[in-house]
């Protein structure tokens, strides 16, 4: 409760959240979007909704509840939506950005609620409330199927260069994120009970993180068709590291082309350009894409300060 500089990860936003009824129905209840089904996913959605549509978020002072381990915690066996590498849904971290209100996927029957349509039969309602066609195709196996999406074979044999090199970046990604876990967990007591134990669950991190990069890579693709779709030719990247990385890479494809990359200071190199400090990036007329996803709020509102128009900052 006391943390005042990373509270959305530190506290638990996915637990005992609770609000009015009509305030729920006016922001259009749970999103029913892909992304929150299975383990990244919780209240908080709609947390950063209401806060949006003008209420207020209240943390109890006295209240606490304590979550006890229980099977399926960690998700296992079960769908990972898109996050920010620390299990935070990155679609609902969009959502204190754009300051959206209302669901990507409304639920039909709150729908009905919220327009207030008169005569309203709730027999019928309760039908509509539960999506089942969609239930019968939530399994692990079928959702499974479209992971992989980004690494097609046809794609290898038309664009070999491209792919390779975006291979490359994917395993540079993979050992740096392995490395980090084993330095952090090396530094800690440990029994050989507990080493075993560690070595049970590499198979499962390395699955999650290979998950997460290959969204990364197509979050970085989707960004980059957007652009040419709405005619952008040239834009600036704000951020050296990995997506910053993917974005280059995937230019080469593209009639896209980078002008200018910035960071924190002056005088580093990103490939073949000379990084700019960030204090420079209020100069840039064209868009800028904070090649970020885990602190994409922060850099937002850094580059606000900085004098960028909002029109013209980038999300992945």
């Amino acid at each position: 409760m006391l943390d005042k500089e990373d509270p959305l990860h530190t506290r638990n936003y996915g637990a005992c959240m609770s609000a009015l009824r009509e305030d729920i129905i006016n922001i259009g209840g749970a999103d029913e979007h892909i992304d929150y089904l299975g383990h990244i996913c919780g209240p908080y959605e709609m947390t950063f909704r209401l806060v949006n549509a003008g209420k207020s978020e209240t943390w109890h002072q006295k209240e606490f509840l304590y979550h006890t381990w229980h099977r399926g915690t960690d998700g296992k066996r079960n769908h990972l939506g898109p996050h920010d590498g620390k299990n935070m849904s990155t679609a609902a971290l969009n959502v204190r950005i754009t300051g959206r209100i209302l669901p990507l996927v409304e639920n039909p029957a709150i729908r009905i609620l919220r327009l207030k349509q008169n005569e309203i039969i709730y027999e019928p309602l309760l039908l509509q409330a539960i999506p089942e066609e969609d239930i019968k195709n939530w399994t692990v196996e079928k959702l499974g199927q479209h992971s992989r999406s980004f690494w097609k074979i046809r794609d290898f044999i038309n664009q070999p260069a491209l792919r390779f090199r975006l291979a490359m970046t994917f395993i540079k990604m993979l050992i740096k994120q392995f490395y980090m876990k084993a330095t952090k967990f090396s530094r800690q007591p440990k029994s050989v009970k507990d080493i075993l134990k560690k070595a049970y669950k590499t198979y499962d991190f390395i699955k999650n993180m290979s998950h997460y990069n290959t969204y990364v890579m197509e979050r970085c693709s989707s960004c980059l068709k957007k652009l040419e779709s709405n005619n952008i030719k040239r834009f600036a990247i704000y951020g050296t590291g990995d997506e910053a990385e993917v974005l280059y890479k995937l230019t080469f494809n593209t009639s896209l082309k980078i002008d200018a990359v910035y960071d924190g200071w002056d005088g580093k190199r990103f490939f073949n350009f000379n990084i700019r400090s960030v204090d420079r990036i209020k100069d840039y007329k064209g868009e800028i894409v904070i090649a970020n996803l885990l602190n994409a709020e922060n850099n937002v509102e850094l580059l606000k300060k900085m004098g960028v128009e909002a029109k013209k900052i980038v999300l992945l």
